[in-house]
């Protein structure tokens, strides 16, 4: 079981695996990322239900928020989801500002984790282990 799963555009995969092999080099590598040869999607899987079983085998989700991010329904989905389900949530920006957040995800923004593009990963370490993961 994948105890991280990262939501993320698609536009954005470069930053989703900069954030996931980041997350293995610190010690958490049971984190879901779709695109992951071994852990994500595999290929001829049905991708809607492969997400929906990591969704809920996770406990806590990382949603890397873009522009791309915010114009997706589907990582819209995902996040609903997995409050639905009591799952931990932090929000880390990715160039877009607090103020581009929709009302209902600003409490789980944590501005100190991305600053324009770059992701603060020592903001985000603490995020996680605050987070209890």
């Amino acid at each position: 079981m994948a105890r991280l799963f990262i939501s993320h555009s698609s536009r954005n995969n470069d930053k989703a695996i900069e954030v996931r092999d980041w997350l293995a080099k610190n010690g958490w590598d049971d984190v879901f990322l779709d695109l992951d040869p071994e852990r994500g999607i595999v290929a001829g899987q049905r991708w809607k239900d492969a997400l929906q079983k990591a969704a809920q085998r996770c406990e806590m989700v990382l949603a890397l928020v873009s522009a791309e991010w915010l114009k997706s329904p589907w990582c819209k989905v995902e996040i609903d989801a997995a409050r639905l389900m009591g799952k931990k949530v932090i929000v880390a920006l990715i160039g877009i500002d607090k103020a581009q957040v929709p009302p209902d995800l600003n409490c789980m923004v944590r501005p100190c984790v991305a600053r324009g593009f770059f992701i603060d990963l020592l903001a985000l370490r603490s995020c996680i282990n605050v987070s209890g993961l």
